[in-house]
């Protein structure tokens, strides 16, 4: 079966033309005519690319992305702005909001088609980049990137806070000391008292907000990661 594409657009005509010319091209293919019935389908079904019309009544295409990207169950699905809108400004802003690509109407359908297969081959190769990571619930540790999704949304993390975070999410039920932690958590040769990893762990738990207490305190043993 091929790649799943969810084409999402108020306008039937435009729906119906994608649907026939994506099917001979042998994708499956879902639709939604607005933004509340493409969130609920791109959360059930899980497509593989998401063709998302900008101009839309109600719920604007824009609003849609900042909904998918929020979501960890759609937060990674490539999505591909349609739109009557040619302005730079329009297309820069799509695209800081996490749009994969851009395509302006009228477009031709062999253009819709070659940016889908482009875009699907860059996000397979993201896949195959970010597919070391360690995941608890809606936290997200991606290993290649050294990067923090927390329901979605990155989240900043110095090098120590990483490291620290890393080493337990990696050793779950395990218990580090303090020098355990130092020795991993800090690269460099240095004189480091216990009190700065306390700091650090204290920050690093302020960073995970709900799941703040997946780190536990062992006292006068250390710290560790509580499945």
């Amino acid at each position: 079966m091929g790649r799943t594409i969810l084409v999402v657009d108020d306008e039937p005509d435009i729906r119906e033309i994608l649907t026939f010319n994506l099917e001979k091209e042998r994708y499956v293919v879902l639709s939604a005519a607005n933004g509340l019935v493409a969130l609920k389908k791109a959360e059930q079904e899980s497509p593989d690319i998401i063709l998302l019309d900008v101009m839309m009544d109600g719920m604007d295409g824009l609003e849609v992305l900042k909904e998918l990207r929020g979501n960890p169950r759609t937060a990674g699905i490539p999505v591909i702005f349609l739109t009557a809108r040619a302005e730079e400004l329009d297309k820069v802003l799509g695209l800081e909001m996490g749009a994969d690509d851009y395509v302006t109407k009228p477009f031709g359908v062999r253009e819709v088609v070659s940016r889908i297969k482009a875009v699907l081959r860059r996000a397979a190769g993201m896949q195959e980049t970010e597919a070391a990571e360690i995941v608890h619930e809606g936290l997200r540790l991606k290993l290649q990137s050294k990067r923090l999704y927390l329901n979605g949304e990155k989240v900043n993390l110095t090098k120590k806070e990483y490291n620290i975070l890393q080493l337990f999410l990696e050793n779950p039920g395990q218990v580090f000391s303090r020098e355990q932690i130092k020795d991993r958590a800090w690269e460099e040769e240095a004189c480091i008292i216990d009190r700065a990893v306390d700091v650090h762990i204290r920050r690093l738990r302020g960073k995970l907000k709900e799941y703040a207490s997946i780190i536990v305190t062992y006292p006068g043993v250390g710290y560790g990661y509580r499945i």
